[in-house]
Formats: C-alpha cells, structure tokens, sequence
C-alpha cells in the first residue's frame, strides 16, 4: 500500500489540513466515490481522510474500506473518460434521435410499446457514441489539450469545427428515419439541417468559454471567427434553425402542438438565451450552452411527442 501511495502524489488544501491523494494519470476521481465510502461506516469518519477529490487510505484504514477505495480509485478515470458523469453531452446526441424517431413515428402510426423500444435503443446507442467520440478525441488531442479544456478534432485545420460537429451530432435524424421508414425524405433532410444550425448555434456559446485560450494556442472555432459579431451571427443561425424546423412541421403535416410548443416555444428559449448570455463570462456561456440539453430538448420533443400521442391514441 505504502509503494502505491507515493505513486503520482501531491498534496491538495483541504480547509485546514493536508491530504496526499494518489493522482490518476487521466482524471482525479469524483465525488460519488467520496459519498459511496461515506456511506460504508459513519461511525469512524477521522479515519477516512478527505481532500477535495475523494476519500484516501492510510494504514489506520479497515482492509475492507482499503478495498473499496482502491477500487474507485482504479475504475474511476476510466469512467470519467467516458464522459457518462457529464450527462449534457449525451442528452445534445439524443435528442436528435429522439425528435426524428418521434416525427417518424407519427408519420407511420407506430404502436407505443414498438416507439418506446426504439427510444430505448436510442439513448443507449446515443450515450455510446458520444462515449466513444470522447475518447477518439482525448487520444488524438492529448498534447493539445493540456492547453485548452477540450475540443472538437476540426479546431485543428478550420475555423468552422462547429459545421462538422453539427454533422456527426445530429446523424441520428437521418439515421433513425432511414431506418423506419427506408429512405430519407425531404422533410427529413430539412429537419436535419435545422439541428445542423442548432448545433452551430449551442456550440459557438459552448466555444466563448474558451475563446482566449483558443487565440493563444492558435486554435480555430467559430468563436473565434465571429468575434465581436457572434451575438449577430447568432441571431442568423437562430433563424435559419425555426426556419427549417418550420418547413420541415409544413411538409410532414404538422399540426398546432408542433407549432404552439415545438416551434414557438423553442423560439422563445432561443430568445432567452440570447438575452441571457454574457459571452465574456464563462459561467454565463456554460449556463447557456447546458440549457439546450437540460431545456431546450424537452421544449422540442413536447410538441412533437404530444402530436405522436395523439395519432396513436385519438
């Protein structure tokens, strides 16, 4: 135990005290660790030590808490690389699938059990692929990320990484279409561009966060290339978003809970957020950006889902 504890140390300020916490190479751990080894013996809590991170062992530790926090301590970056403990994330790749599989199933009138399998499948396949991008990310940009918090691969070579993202974030449109009904139409397409736009326009806030440590690195976003137009050029991207959306609901047939709360309410969020945000600020930029997943998603999928509802149950 010893031999492990003086690998990758150091020591962390913990309100009045000390602790050495053995550090990951990837990751430090968090706290759902720290909340699980609490909750094994409260009656002795001085002999579990804590630094901002997670618990640690000493040799006063029981062996059998030894082996839980041991245990954290191993799966931990691995888990974290995933990115599964930052949920936004995945609900941006899943509501793509989830509006597309709801529009088509309006359109065919498929059974609820049926819907509701097929949305199962996904948001899994959503949490894996974003899983899996993550990781394809953090290997290729390892050296570079050590400069800037994290970022897509395109930063590298234009300053429009957030149009290629737009395209891999939202294939679950065509995808899910494609696979319900055997092609994808032009409504479909049309829909597909509008979350293309609604990409651009979260992951252009998302990118303010780290605007000035973009600039020193020489990295590229559309951040970076709107400067001082962004809150403009927003505003276009807003548009061409509810315009496509609106002529996707036209050429489906949509009826007024798509345009009532679909439509109308999500210009309303749009509204918000831009009113909102402070690009100069990034905790305003992340408040903002972590509202198209945590909000802006159900607002959309609202309208959508209740005309679902009613083609299966009216």
């Amino acid at each position: 135990m010893s031999t492990r504890l003086s690998q990758k140390t150091k020591v962390l300020s913990g309100g009045s005290s000390l602790y050495e916490y053995p550090f990951s190479p990837l990751y430090s751990p968090f706290r759902r660790c720290d909340m699980t080894i609490n909750d094994l013996d409260k009656t002795i809590p001085n002999e579990l030590p804590h630094s901002d991170y997670g618990a640690i062992a000493t040799p006063t530790t029981p062996k059998s808490k030894q082996a839980i926090i041991y245990l954290c301590y191993d799966i931990t970056p691995w888990v974290q690389l995933t990115r599964i403990q930052k949920y936004g994330g995945a609900l941006l790749l899943f509501w793509p699938f989830a509006w597309s599989l709801t529009i088509a199933a309006t359109a065919l009138k498929l059974p609820l059990p049926t819907y509701l399998v097929y949305l199962g499948y996904s948001f899994v396949f959503a949490n894996l692929l974003r899983s899996a991008g993550c990781i394809w990310n953090d290997i290729l940009d390892r050296d570079l990320d050590r400069q800037v918090g994290l970022y897509p691969l395109m930063k590298r070579i234009t300053y429009w990484p957030q149009a290629w993202l737009g395209l891999a974030m939202n294939a679950g449109v065509p995808l899910t279409w494609a696979s319900l009904t055997g092609q994808c139409s032009s409504p479909d397409l049309v829909f597909f561009a509008g979350t293309w736009a609604w990409c651009i326009w979260y992951d252009t806030i998302y990118a303010c966060q780290d605007k000035k440590d973009d600039v020193s690195a020489g990295i590229k976003s559309t951040a970076v290339l709107f400067d001082q137009y962004t809150k403009a050029i927003l505003v276009f991207f807003g548009i061409l978003t509810f315009g496509c959306f609106s002529a996707a609901g036209y050429l489906n047939g949509a009826s007024y809970p798509y345009y009532f709360v679909t439509i109308l309410g999500g210009i309303t969020h749009f509204v918000w957020q831009l009113r909102g945000v402070n690009l100069d600020n990034p905790k305003s930029c992340w408040k903002m950006f972590a509202s198209n997943a945590y909000s802006f998603g159900y607002i959309m999928w609202g309208g959508i889902l209740i005309e679902y509802l009613m083609s299966v149950f009216l």
